[in-house]
C-alpha cells in the first residue's frame, strides 16, 4: 500500500471515529435532554448542579440529600458494625 493511499485510510478511519464520538456526545442527558433534571447552575457536563431532591446549603457546608423519610429506629435498637476486611471487627450499640 503506498503511504497517499495509507494516509487516506487514516484520515478516513479518524473521521468515522470523530463521527460516533459527536453522535453520543448528542445522545448524553446534558445535551439530548431538552430540560435536564435537577436544578442550579450547570457543571462541567452541562447538567444542573444540584440533583433532584437536594437543596442548596450554605458554602462549606456538606449536601443532604432527604429521601422524604425517616426510618423507625429507636436508639435502643440502632447498632453499627464494622467488619470484613478491617484490622479489628468493631460494633457500637
Amino acid at each position: 500500500m503506498d503511504r497517499s493511499r495509507f494516509r487516506d485510510d487514516v484520515v478516513a478511519a479518524r473521521l468515522r471515529l470523530r463521527e460516533r464520538f459527536l453522535a453520543r456526545m448528542r445522545a448524553t442527558p446534558g445535551i439530548a435532554d431538552t430540560k435536564p433534571l435537577g436544578s442550579g447552575p450547570p457543571n462541567a457536563h452541562g447538567m444542573p448542579k444540584l440533583p433532584v431532591g437536594q437543596t442548596p446549603t450554605a458554602p462549606g457546608k456538606w449536601p443532604v440529600l432527604d429521601l422524604g423519610g425517616r426510618p423507625d429506629v429507636t436508639r435502643a435498637t440502632w447498632r453499627l458494625t464494622v467488619d470484613g476486611r478491617v484490622t479489628a471487627s468493631a460494633s457500637r450499640p
